[in-house]
C-alpha cells in the first residue's frame, strides 16, 4: 500500500495575486498544485517552462502552453519591485538572478 502525501495548496494571498491575472482562474491554479507547485516562490524556483511542460506531459494537453505568458505576467506582478525590470525570458527558464526571493 502506497503513502498518500496530504495535497498542498496555495495559501490564500498567492491564490488572490494569481487569481487577479488576466487568463488565471481556479482551473490553472489546481493544475499547478497537482504538479507540487503551491507557492509563487515555488513557482519561480522551479521555473514557467518546466512546469508548463510537466503539466503537458502528464495531462497529454499540449494546449496548457498557452498559460505561459499569462503565468510569466502573474510573477513579473507578484514579483513587483523585486524583478524590475521584469524579465520574462528568466522566469521561463526559472533564472532568478536579481530577484529578491525573501518576499515570497
Amino acid at each position: 500500500m502506497g503513502v498518500t502525501l496530504p495535497a498542498r495548496n496555495f495559501d490564500p494571498q498567492d491564490r488572490l495575486v494569481l487569481l487577479r491575472s488576466p487568463q488565471i482562474g481556479p482551473m490553472v491554479i489546481r493544475r499547478l498544485e497537482e504538479v507540487g507547485v503551491c507557492s509563487i516562490g515555488e513557482l519561480v524556483l522551479r521555473g514557467v517552462e518546466p512546469t508548463i511542460q510537466e503539466i503537458c506531459l502528464r495531462d497529454r494537453q499540449p494546449a496548457w502552453t498557452n498559460r505561459r505568458s499569462a503565468l510569466v505576467r502573474a510573477l513579473c506582478d507578484a514579483l513587483g519591485a523585486a524583478a524590475r525590470p521584469c524579465r520574462p525570458e528568466a522566469r521561463l527558464i526559472g533564472d532568478t538572478r536579481g530577484a529578491d526571493l525573501t518576499r515570497l
